[in-house]
């Protein structure tokens, strides 16, 4: 039976398209290059992209909730003309859909502030698309106090120096619980007409600034960077496709912050109450001077993948073009095939064994990533190194992987991903 805790909460996300000059994220610019070229689904390639997104979240979702516990999923935005198939699938796994105009044309991450709106449900986790459940969440939904904001953690934000929060309070839009409120909302709405106001701010972190600035007070909390750990953070091993350490990673995300650091907080500095150029301004600059090693230190200490050692991983998130789809490589196109599986090693060369008890390979069940052996570009194995018998890890069809760059603990979560999906979904991608 359906406890009162899964009635009165839900959880919201935004399929929101609409075209513009600015654009919020990766996806949204690609969506918006793709209005205008209909297939004979009659449904955009983008929007079919982000639809599947949807439906990984919520089966992911589905898939971690406790026995008895099936809580709506409100699908907020602008929403496309969605086929009866679509709209049927959507339904059936729980989706409530709750159009919206849009609050900022072009940026369609924005409109997620519409959900502070949804006063039905007394708390809500907001999840961003491209966002997949691992574990149990419900401790984002348990009652808290209406007024505390849980939010995640984002390792390497540097806007959000301008209003002065911690590096270790630093959050991201893409994961957070509230409970709903339409005062809250018109104060959030009033605040985005000034943040809207600089397009670069808009364009490269939407209302993440704005819901980081707002709550920098009592009245919310960050989780431990791991809670949702991005495929992006400079603490990955996604740098390059490749399979690289953590600290090659974190040396190319070092050199890139530097590059780029002092122009973003001059491009940024308004929200500060600054004129671009102003003493303010630079002093704002000059005050954050050290900020990249800073970065670097504080990603490696606390936002590697590290299940083992106690960090508590729920979700997983594909941020910007580390989608999944864009890491199906033509070398790891089995990714698509479904999740991973891990059994003893075969001869190479020989036929994949159908009888040979293959289980599905879970990504808590190794240490950083699954480890190759052997040659980087010549024949090696991929294997789950922290068990004795130290077993192969094999694509989902049986077939051993047979590539060092396929041999990574993205490909790995890329494959989870594509084990939410049927084989007819797979191919609207």
């Amino acid at each position: 039976m359906t406890s009162l805790h899964c009635d009165a909460t839900a959880y919201v996300s935004v399929l929101s398209i609409h075209n513009a000059s600015t654009h919020s994220t990766s996806l949204a610019t690609e969506t918006a290059k793709d209005l205008l070229q209909r297939d004979t689904s009659g449904l955009l390639r983008m929007a079919r992209r982000m639809l599947l997104l949807i439906l990984v979240l919520v089966r992911s979702l589905r898939a971690v909730e406790p026995p008895g516990c099936r809580r709506p999923f409100v699908l907020l935005g602008v929403l496309p003309s969605l086929p009866p198939l679509w709209r049927a699938r959507l339904t059936r796994e729980g989706v409530v859909f709750a159009p919206c105009s849009p609050l900022v044309p072009g940026n369609p991450s924005s409109d997620k502030l519409r959900a502070w709106l949804l006063v039905r449900y007394e708390r809500l986790l907001y999840v961003d698309a491209d966002v997949m459940a691992l574990a149990n969440v419900d401790d984002m939904l348990a009652p808290a106090p209406p007024h505390v904001v849980v939010q995640a953690h984002h390792e390497s934000d540097l806007v959000q120096a301008h209003c002065g929060v911690p590096l270790a309070q630093r959050s991201i839009g893409a994961f957070f619980s509230f409970a709903p409120s339409a005062t809250k909302f018109t104060e959030l709405a009033r605040q985005l007409v000034r943040y809207s106001a600089n397009a670069y701010v808009m364009k490269h972190f939407s209302e993440q600034a704005l819901l980081a600035c707002h709550f920098n007070n009592d009245s919310r909390r960050v989780l431990p960077c791991g809670y949702l750990f991005s495929i992006n953070n400079p603490a990955s091993t996604a740098c390059r496709f490749d399979g690289r350490p953590p600290e090659i990673c974190l040396r190319i995300h070092r050199r890139a912050c530097e590059r780029h650091a002092p122009q973003t907080l001059r491009d940024s500095c308004t929200l500060g109450g600054h004129q671009p150029g102003s003493d303010g301004c630079s002093a704002l600059v000059r005050s954050q001077r050290g900020v990249c090693a800073a970065i670097s230190a504080h990603a490696s200490a606390h936002c590697r993948w590290r299940p083992d050692a106690g960090v508590d991983i729920r979700a997983v998130h594909f941020k910007g073009r580390k989608k999944p789809w864009a890491l199906a490589s033509e070398a790891c196109a089995p990714v698509t095939l479904g999740t991973m599986r891990v059994g003893h090693a075969q001869a190479r060369g020989a036929a994949p064994n159908r009888s040979q008890a293959l289980l599905p390979l879970s990504p808590f069940a190794v240490h950083d990533s699954p480890v190759w052996r052997g040659e980087p570009r010549g024949h090696g194995e991929c294997l789950v190194v922290n068990r004795t018998d130290a077993p192969r890890i094999h694509w989902a069809d049986g077939s051993p992987i047979d590539a060092r760059r396929c041999c990574t603990l993205e490909l790995l979560l890329a494959s989870i991903w594509y084990g939410h999906l049927t084989a007819e979904e797979r191919v609207a991608l």
